[in-house]
């Protein structure tokens, strides 16, 4: 009896060893198959990659980045609703893909389908209610719905008020409502804040002193920063881009190109250079170095309006172009 007992005890341990090792080796095929997805994708083989992320999900239903891998080939494609079912799989699996959400959210912005990317934003807000809740203003800002972006702001910097970017959202929400006092109160609250990037804080500055019409005054505070200590290029960036705004091109050219030389990777070098060259009707030019700056910026206003602005001009002009 006590030997029968043992045997079909023994029998259980077995099959469920063997159902934990046929598991294990399912995950490891799931992430080998979603590993060669995500090679796929970076070299734009959509089809691979598509057949790749669906045996990882098949071996493993519960493999999250199989699903987001999947509903990024589905974004590519513009097939927007499969995209969003399979960004929703992979948010109620694990908080983790937030940062995905998050572009896959601006890539709906930018392809001019609001409904997807309210829809996934509600599903970011439950896995990261700042973040989620910072996107949904941006998305609201984005789509000129400025009252419901403030509105939506107000619990925001009651629950963070102490969070930079809570506040460095309210000032681009209040200047593209075209309220730039507001934007200056809000400003004065991130500038309080001892964890804001100085960068920001100094590009924030520009804004408002634009919107305001006090370029002057920002001038001379960037210039007088970078004669102080002309090895500080982030005054020299400031001065560069304040350049720019108040249509100071050459000297503003002269500066982002000597920033660039000692950091090639500036973004807001790249962005004063590239709005030169819009400026001087060269759109092709332009282009890439928008497309650096906004990938590096890829919520900065400014940058992303330069960037449309510079597609538009390079359709235009390959639209007078002859057929070859």
């Amino acid at each position: 009896m006590i030997a029968t007992q043992w045997m079909k005890s023994a029998a259980v341990l077995g099959i469920a060893l063997a159902l934990l090792a046929t598991a294990g080796c399912s995950g490891r095929r799931s992430e080998q198959y979603r590993q060669e997805g995500d090679t796929y994708l970076r070299l734009e083989k959509f089809d691979e990659a598509a057949t790749a992320y669906a045996r990882a999900e098949q071996a493993d239903p519960s493999n999250a980045w199989a699903k987001l891998g999947l509903g990024k080939v589905h974004l590519a494609r513009e097939e927007y609703p499969e995209a969003l079912t399979k960004f929703r799989e992979a948010a109620a699996l694990t908080p983790t893909v937030g940062g995905e959400l998050e572009s896959a959210v601006e890539t709906l912005i930018r392809a001019e389908r609001p409904t997807e990317a309210f829809a996934l934003v509600d599903d970011f807000i439950q896995v990261d209610p700042l973040n989620g809740g910072l996107l949904n203003v941006y998305l609201l800002r984005e789509t000129g719905q400025f009252e419901e972006a403030a509105a939506a702001l107000v619990p925001l910097t009651e629950s963070y008020p102490d969070a930079p970017k809570v506040w460095i959202a309210a000032v681009h929400t209040q200047l593209a409502a075209g309220r730039p006092d507001l934007a200056a109160d809000a400003l004065r609250e991130a500038l309080a804040l001892p964890d804001i990037d100085p960068m920001t804080a100094r590009m924030l500055s520009i804004d408002v002193y634009a919107a305001q019409g006090r370029l002057n005054e920002a001038i001379h505070q960037f210039r007088a920063a970078a004669d102080a200590d002309p090895a500080d290029l982030a005054a020299k960036t400031a001065l560069a881009r304040s350049l720019l705004e108040a249509a100071e091109l050459d000297e503003a050219e002269e500066l982002a190109r000597t920033i660039l030389d000692a950091q090639p990777a500036s973004p807001w070098a790249q962005y004063v250079l590239g709005s030169i060259a819009l400026a001087r009707q060269r759109p092709v030019d332009a282009i890439a170095l928008l497309h650096e700056a906004a990938r590096q910026l890829p919520r900065e206003r400014a940058v992303l309006r330069r960037l449309a602005a510079a597609e538009r001009a390079v359709r235009a002009v390959a639209g007078l172009q002859p057929a070859q």
